[in-house]
């Protein structure tokens, strides 16, 4: 009687361990299979958008081309909003959605799609600024070459270049109105840290181009209402959706908002794209005209007085001399002239120094420019 009581009692505890296996441990088997899914599709997009670098995933390790191994995800599990922007691996880099086309504005809180960037992979692609690996890949680009053909520097890596001109190009045909959001760029490289920060700016590797400091709308500058930064923005979704074609980002889609912002992302865009295509996520629906324009300029149409802060020359490690054949002017509509003057002398051609120095220069005070 008791050996078979005690079979049945044996039985039964071991049914009982079965079910809470069952329970227990198979959704989180589901769960993670699921995130090595998600993480198989980023991956592909990630190879697909810089061909000439990468060759190939497996598991969690991206493969480079000349055989180097790089890790996609670090193991350390979710991060708070600080620790993905100072200590992220490249999973981190696409915890927040770009939403592509005219939407995502205003940002959910430290909602920040693009902004978040692992060093280590941008290095080896583009160069460390600092160690001088990126000057020799600069080349000039006319920047809208119909108002005037000013000269900026941008990196030649991954057809960047070529980009950026298909970019001005089109921005050249837009109607004259859009001028003034564009002309003079606020500039392109520049070998710094982010203001507040001892991050490495994305103007370092040559893939980053600021328009016009005069319409530009910066958190940094911003009084926060009860706890949290109110969105600004003037430039035109026009100029946004151009950029976006030929694979930059802009920083008018973080809540950490850089409205005057761009830089070349292809990755973050297909990501976005394919979150939408998915069902994630808000359409890329055209917005009607009058809709578009209030959306786009909510703000009063006048250029800010003065370029407090966040001007190029508040940023810039060093001065860059001008070029010695001078450029002409682009026929934009008149600047104020507290901002022109910084803002023309950061589109104009630059000398790059040679060698770069060998320290970065300390962070600009708080209220300063950052990407």
């Amino acid at each position: 009687m008791w050996p078979q009581r005690a079979k049945f009692v044996n039985y039964s505890a071991g049914l009982l361990v079965f079910w809470v296996w069952l329970v227990v441990e198979t959704p989180m088997s589901a769960a993670t299979e699921n995130d090595a899914g998600n993480n198989s599709k980023l991956l592909d997009k990630l190879v697909a958008a810089y061909p000439d670098f990468l060759a190939s995933h497996d598991g969690n390790t991206l493969r480079w081309k000349d055989g180097t191994p790089m890790p996609f995800d670090d193991g350390k599990g979710e991060k708070d909003f600080e620790t993905r922007l100072n200590n992220p691996d490249l999973e981190d880099e696409f915890y927040a959605p770009y939403p592509v086309g005219r939407t995502g504005t205003p940002p959910g809180v430290n909602t920040d799609p693009g902004r978040v960037r692992y060093e280590p992979f941008f290095a080896k692609m583009y160069g460390d600024c600092m160690k001088g690996e990126v000057t020799s890949k600069l080349v000039p680009v006319p920047w809208l070459p119909k108002h005037g053909a000013r000269k900026l520097v941008i990196t030649s890596v991954n057809g960047v270049n070529e980009k950026l001109k298909a970019v001005s190009a089109e921005l050249d045909e837009l109607p004259e109105r859009f001028v003034k959001y564009l002309a003079p760029s606020g500039g392109t490289y520049n070998c710094r840290v982010i203001a507040g920060t001892a991050r490495p700016s994305v103007h370092g590797n040559g893939i980053a181009i600021d328009i016009n400091v005069g319409w530009s709308d910066y958190w940094r500058n911003a009084q926060p209402v009860n706890g949290k930064y109110p969105y600004k923005n003037r430039i035109p979704w026009e100029i946004i959706e151009i950029f976006e074609k030929h694979g930059f980002i802009w920083g008018g889609k973080w809540y950490h908002y850089d409205t005057m912002h761009f830089e070349y992302r292809p990755e973050i865009l297909a990501a976005g794209r394919a979150m939408r295509a998915d069902g994630g996520g808000a359409e890329e629906v055209p917005a009607k005209p009058k809709a578009a324009a209030d959306a786009a300029a909510p703000a009063p149409e006048t250029p800010a007085a003065t370029p407090g802060p966040q001007t190029p020359a508040a940023e810039a490690v060093t001065a860059a001399p001008a070029a010695a054949t001078p450029t002409p002017a682009i026929a934009a509509p008149p600047t104020p002239p507290a901002v022109a003057p910084a803002a023309a002398a950061a589109e104009a051609p630059i000398a790059l120094p040679d060698p770069l120095p060998k320290k970065l220069k300390k962070p600009p005070k708080p209220g300063t420019k950052a990407k």
